[in-house]
């Protein structure tokens, strides 16, 4: 499949506020982040916004930003029938190299046990596991912390 993976901007984050929506409202039972939600976490940040893209429909995004002197991929995520096709690990590949040419030295996510994909994806790039946050819901909300050195 062809697909490219370009720096976006703040500008398009009502597009990806909606793509956010299409992937992530059946996997959670709470609404997914809304447009509003995306402009108040990025509102002191200087983001690095990554937006893959099909004969120019947007299908995957990623979103991140210095954290605690680390780079911290806030959020990553690529519409189900374009998943399995490599674009979420050449979005992983791209904020390594980002964070690299940046000095840092580590990158930190976290994910989900609802989302047993992305761990394994993760896994898979080198992370390591760092910390599990357990949830007052569900263990299914369990936020797996994640680090890799770089």
């Amino acid at each position: 499949m062809d697909y490219s993976i370009e720096k976006s901007n703040i500008s398009d984050l009502p597009d990806i506020a909606k793509l956010n929506q299409d992937i992530f409202s059946r996997m959670y039972e709470n609404e997914p982040y809304n447009l509003k939600d995306f402009q108040n976490k990025l509102q002191d940040k200087k983001p690095l916004i990554l937006a893959a893209k099909h004969n120019d429909k947007l299908i995957g995004f990623s979103i991140s930003f210095p954290r605690n002197n680390s780079f911290y991929i806030w959020i990553l995520g690529v519409l189900d029938p374009y998943r399995k096709h490599g674009i979420a690990s050449k979005i992983l590949d791209k904020n390594k190299k980002f964070a690299k040419d940046n000095g840092f030295t580590t990158m930190i996510i976290k994910t989900y046990n609802v989302s047993p994909e992305m761990l394994r994806l993760l896994i898979k790039h080198g992370y390591y596991i760092v910390d599990v946050e357990k949830s007052d819901t569900s263990p299914k909300y369990n936020s797996i912390h994640l680090q890799l050195d770089i």
